[in-house]
């Protein structure tokens, strides 16, 4: 997908890396296509609840642009500010191809479902090195490590949000086993995002995106969603006795 898919009034949401955070999601709207051919647009100040992202010239973020037909992710770099009478807003210059990620990937059920997972421990520390390759080898070779416990707070075709006490690595390959109603499954996956919360009982906070995962696997997590929203909207719709 290119830039030229953009349209004034998207969403968009701004992915930033914290050393003590973790990943934070900034969101904000496209007010104008500033520059067609350098892939420059205007935007509202990123804004996480009520506190604005401090933007820096030369970094890159992650870009997820919501059109009307697809969802695009794109790298992005802040060129400044655009004055527009008392008003400034942030001018942001995009890669000119992004990659499109199919809706059902990103919707996300709300669950608490017990998961065990394990990890692949990398001594290697090769930063080059395709993690895909290096998940691939550590199943063909059985080389995970212990297996810890989780707790999985929203599903996703896509992937998966679960806590644990356990202090991963962001990137780190790892291997999830749950049970979706009566079917057991074992995915493949890695760390997006870490979050660190140390007023909860479970430390940390992780955003798994799957890896290679079977298409009647992606099936069968759709089909447990749309039958737990069933149930859920039967009981909601129930008569008092």
């Amino acid at each position: 997908m290119s830039f030229s898919s953009i349209n004034i009034g998207d969403k968009l949401d701004i992915k930033v890396h914290f050393r003590n955070m973790g990943d934070i999601v900034y969101t904000s709207k496209v007010i104008d296509v500033l520059d067609k051919r350098n892939n420059i647009l205007t935007i509202y100040q990123p804004l996480r609840g009520d506190q604005p992202l401090d933007m820096l010239q030369g970094r890159e973020y992650e870009i997820t642009v919501y059109s009307a037909q697809a969802m695009m992710v794109f790298k992005g770099y802040f060129e400044g500010f655009v004055k527009d009478g008392e008003d400034y807003f942030v001018a942001l210059r995009l890669s000119n191809d992004g990659f499109r990620v199919q809706r059902r990937e990103f919707f996300r059920f709300s669950c608490n479902i017990l998961m065990r997972f394990s990890i692949v421990e990398d001594e290697d520390g090769d930063e080059n090195e395709d993690i895909y390759d290096v998940l691939i080898q550590a199943m063909r070779h059985d080389q995970f490590t212990d297996v810890f416990d989780g707790i999985v707070k929203d599903i996703g075709g896509g992937g998966l949000r679960f806590v644990s006490d356990k202090d991963l690595d962001l990137n780190n390959p790892m291997r999830c086993e749950l049970t979706l109603g009566n079917k057991d499954m074992m995915l493949k996956g890695r760390i997006l995002e870490k979050q660190y919360l140390p007023k909860t009982a479970h430390k940390f906070q992780y955003r798994v995106l799957f890896m290679d995962i079977p298409l009647d696997h992606q099936e069968e997590i759709v089909k447990y969603i749309f039958e737990e929203q069933k149930k859920q909207r039967r009981n909601v719709g129930a008569s008092p006795k």
